[in-house]
């Protein structure tokens, strides 16, 4: 690195300041040649650029940093407080973007992140989602292999009633798509206690010629 006066360095670093992450990285090379070539400690190089001293000091170790690991330098911010660092550009990004870019944004989180991010801000199914998902995860070996072994009792006969006629089952997409509507009308906070009642009504005809289906089959009745 050859060696410049510090008038020049400080003039330079001084036009830069303002500047894109490019320029603020040729910043951060002139303050490591005043460091090293020109012995000034980080309040000097400080109080003559007009750069606050923690910022100089962040620079100057994440430069160190780089050159530690045998890296090209390309970070301002030290490892120590990269976190806080994402913490308050995320925390800009969400509060100066237009709120249909922040929504597009959690709209492309994978599932389960986008989930817990609307549980926390009181979204019915993400929240109800969430702890189903928590009750899953804690299940032990044992209590998912008897859940896994009833379930396998209950389908069974169907399954084989399916495998021996090969008819085609409609109910099971129907009752998927049925599924699916609701979970959407749950999202969209569009939900009445007159489309509740009607939906009540319509599950518990469906529960009735369920609970014929599973006599027909074989199976036990439940209370």
């Amino acid at each position: 690195m050859g060696s410049r006066t510090t008038d020049a360095l400080v003039a330079e670093i001084k036009t830069l300041a303002s500047q894109r992450k490019e320029e603020k990285l040729q910043i951060q090379k002139d303050m490591v040649e005043l460091r090293d070539e020109h012995n000034w400690s980080t309040r000097e190089i400080a109080a003559a650029t007009e750069i606050p001293q923690q910022t100089v000091v962040n620079w100057l170790q994440a430069y160190d940093e780089a050159v530690t690991n045998l890296g090209q330098p390309s970070r301002l911010t030290p490892q120590s407080v990269q976190a806080a660092s994402d913490r308050r550009v995320a925390q800009r990004v969400l509060r100066e973007q237009p709120t249909e870019v922040v929504e597009q944004m959690i709209r492309e989180l994978p599932r389960e992140r986008r989930q817990a991010v609307l549980a926390e801000f009181g979204d019915g199914y993400a929240q109800a989602r969430r702890d189903f998902d928590e009750r899953e995860r804690n299940l032990t070996p044992a209590q998912r292999s008897e859940r896994e072994a009833a379930g396998d009792a209950v389908t069974k006969p169907i399954r084989e009633a399916m495998a021996h006629f090969a008819v085609p089952l409609k109910v099971v997409p129907l009752l998927e798509e049925a599924t699916d509507a609701l979970r959407e009308l749950i999202s969209d906070h569009s939900l009445t206690p007159e489309l509740i009642s009607a939906i009540d009504e319509a599950d518990a005809e469906w529960r009735t010629e369920l609970e014929v289906a599973r006599a027909m089959a074989g199976l036990e009745v439940q209370s």
